[in-house]
């Protein structure tokens, strides 16, 4: 590689110089910019994705407690099944776990954009489902970046063909 021409070096320069009298300091943050996630979620997305979280949690409670009813054992609480599916490094749920819970969430839901038939749209699951996700990697410590692009085609491709969600837009005013 060759060394920079003057007029090049020159611009550089220039332009470093700008950026300093308009406060750049190189490195200055670089120990707090390494950190990989910080500040990633604001709080009302954290509280869209514990809301998201809970009613997966109640979810799994349902099916637990009708197990337990079976063996003829005392019903778990809610605290126990936060324990057993978002505890600190817990298994990532299968794909057909996450897609079944995505299908009880539709179910669950109130539809904005398409109130005659009740059907919440594409984009709005996919945003559950991503509340789902990054819920679950933030509270768990687990990565689900395998299943997250599966699910979201899944939603968009399958659950629109099926009927059951619609892949409305809002009017644009």
């Amino acid at each position: 590689m060759g060394q920079l021409s003057q007029q090049e070096l020159t611009a550089g320069e220039l332009l470093l110089a700008l950026a300093e009298a308009n406060g750049y300091q190189r490195g200055v943050h670089r120990e707090a910019d390494e950190i990989c996630g910080r500040d990633k979620h604001v709080a009302k997305t954290k509280k869209n994705q514990n809301a998201t979280l809970r009613r997966y949690v109640l979810w799994r409670l349902s099916a637990m407690r009708k197990d337990h009813a079976q063996k003829a054992l005392p019903p778990p609480d809610e605290e126990t099944a936060r324990r057993q599916y978002l505890g600190h490094n817990v298994t990532a749920p299968d794909l057909g776990t996450v897609k079944d819970f995505i299908r009880f969430y539709i179910d669950i839901s109130k539809p904005q954009l398409d109130k005659e038939k009740k059907r919440p749209t594409a984009d709005s699951i996919n945003i559950a489902a991503e509340w789902f996700f990054a819920g679950f990697t933030r509270v768990t410590g687990t990565e689900t970046d395998k299943e997250r692009s599966e699910v979201y085609n899944w939603v968009r491709q399958t659950l629109t063909r099926e009927g059951i969600i619609v892949n409305k837009h809002p009017a644009k005013t």
